[in-house]
């Protein structure tokens, strides 16, 4: 009897035990499962408030910057120039029957009147009538005539001289707006940290030129200092004998800027280079900049893409200037006659 009684304590006692150690477990489990609920709790509360504070933080700069900057729209234009003719009439019944252009004239006008910015395309063709005598500083070869590609830098000096623009944003033929919800005045904040030093933002070239910048899309801060800074762009060929060759080369200007200007003083402090993909190249975010390299059907197929997503804008812009020319005239300096 006492083998039996005590087979069967040892039984009851072995029985308690795994109760006790089961329980014991599911309480571990219990706790440790709180504490972990308890600590990804904390830890999302951590991570709330910290972006929380970075977003604060973040809206707090950028309107530092917009205090800084202090744009408005009405001191910001958007400048093409070209000197092709355009047509007077546009058929956009097919976007493979339209030279791409008129198609980038057309979208960068839309973008300019869906946010409300003065618009120029001006035909360099025309003739100048320049009252200041400013033309008279722009330095010219005695052999070697230059392409017209170099009219752009006239253009912009005299725009910065005869109208009280802050920004004047210029678009080579081939670049137009790509995220139309962006306006220029974010772009600018978002991107470039204010300087009193700043004239002119542009950006890199291709990776394979990373000691070099494109000029397809310029960003002029119209001071004293962009004014003299594009005279002596136009005339480094002159000043400067070892850019002879960009008179007359297929990217003109370009050498003068991309090869020397920018990094060198005393133009190298007053200008800010951005990222290739913001504001230029076939992949740029805000502005892209359809260069060589892009077939016309890829560039006309990408900015109907644009008018599709505005499709009611665009209808009610179109219908405005179905009939009208897209050269615009300056008449502060442009002779139509």
């Amino acid at each position: 009897m006492k083998v039996k009684e005590i087979q069967n304590n040892n039984e009851f006692q072995l029985k308690f035990n795994r109760k006790t150690t089961y329980t014991l477990i599911f309480i571990f489990f219990i706790l440790s499962f709180t504490f972990f609920l308890l600590l990804k709790s904390t830890q999302n509360k951590n991570e709330n408030e910290n972006q929380n504070e970075n977003q604060n933080e973040k809206e707090k700069e950028i309107k530092n910057k917009k205090q800084n900057w202090d744009l408005k729209k009405e001191k910001i234009c958007i400048l093409m120039v070209d000197d092709r003719t355009l047509g007077k009439n546009f058929d956009f019944s097919s976007n493979k029957q339209i030279p791409f252009f008129h198609t980038s004239i057309f979208a960068n006008s839309f973008y300019s009147k869906y946010h409300g910015y003065d618009f120029y395309r001006i035909d360099s063709n025309n003739k100048i009538n320049d009252s200041r005598k400013l033309l008279n500083l722009f330095q010219e070869h005695p052999t070697k005539q230059r392409t017209s590609y170099w009219n752009k830098l006239k253009i912009i000096c005299l725009m910065m001289n005869y109208y009280d623009y802050e920004i004047i944003l210029y678009l080579d033929s081939d670049a137009v707006f790509f995220d139309f919800e962006k306006t220029i005045e974010d772009f600018i904040v978002e991107n470039v940290n204010y300087s009193e030093n700043i004239s002119l933002i542009l950006t890199k070239d291709l990776e394979i030129s990373l000691d070099y910048v494109n000029t397809g899309v310029l960003i002029f801060i119209n001071n004293d200092f962009s004014k003299k800074m594009i005279l002596d762009w136009y005339n480094l060929p002159i000043t400067n004998p070892g850019f002879e060759f960009s008179l007359n080369v297929g990217s003109s200007e370009q050498p003068a800027m991309g090869e020397y200007m920018y990094k060198t003083e005393p133009w190298e402090s007053h200008i800010h280079i951005l990222p290739l993909n913001t504001t230029n190249g076939p992949d740029g975010e805000f502005i892209r900049h359809f260069w060589g390299a892009v077939p016309w059907e890829e560039r006309n197929d990408q900015i109907f893409q644009i008018f599709i997503n505005y499709s009611y804008h665009f209808h009610n812009f179109l219908e405005q200037i179905q009939s009208q020319n897209f050269s615009s005239q300056i008449s502060k300096f442009i002779d139509n006659s």
